[in-house]
């Protein structure tokens, strides 16, 4: 069995020896995404409205965890925000949600529902997956970022920047029409 090892790490010696070879120039960059579908149960998506919604009877649950909290550190904090600025002086921080998604799988958090290419039933139906975005150099696979969008045309920029800062500068970027309807 081979022990994990940093990836990124590899993936950027295999790049610079590309480049020292001269194998590869910057003259173009081909970029194209795909949707890959995550190993997660079709049934177990969480929907951002419905989250709100319960959202005001977990807030009523807080008074009763403050108690809870108090006993726990042996403190006498009156309310949430004297809880939060107690946890920030031991540097917890809080994390909210899942981003600007508007929903995820209860079985991989990570996961966003899409509708996939091979839909078999073409009924449409929304699967848990990610947006996988490849740029490819003279055939080689310059860089590539995984993505919860699953538009294409929202990860664009976002992708030219991270391609930006593993020092690969680019002259020509060539994308298919997926990308053609930028924010």
């Amino acid at each position: 069995m081979i022990k994990s090892i940093n990836n990124n790490k590899f993936f950027y010696f295999f790049q610079d020896k590309l480049f020292k070879l001269s194998e590869i120039s910057t003259e173009t960059i081909y970029i194209d995404g795909t949707k890959i579908e995550a190993y997660a149960n079709k049934y177990s998506f969480v929907w951002k409205k419905s989250t709100l919604k319960y959202k005001e009877r977990l807030e009523e649950n807080i008074l009763e965890l403050i108690g809870e909290f108090n006993r726990y550190f042996n403190k006498d904090l009156d309310n949430i925000f004297d809880i939060f600025s107690y946890l920030e002086n031991l540097n917890i921080q809080k994390v909210h949600g899942k981003g600007k998604r508007k929903s995820f799988s209860k079985t991989d958090n990570d996961a966003t529902f899409m509708r996939m290419k091979e839909d078999h039933m073409r009924n449409g139906q929304l699967k848990p997956g990610y947006n996988l975005q490849i740029g490819v150099i003279s055939e080689y696979i310059a860089s590539y970022e995984i993505f919860h969008n699953p538009s294409d045309s929202k990860t664009l920029i976002s992708f030219l920047e991270k391609i930006k800062s593993q020092n690969i500068e680019i002259i020509n970027v060539v994308a298919d029409a997926g990308y053609e309807s930028l924010p």
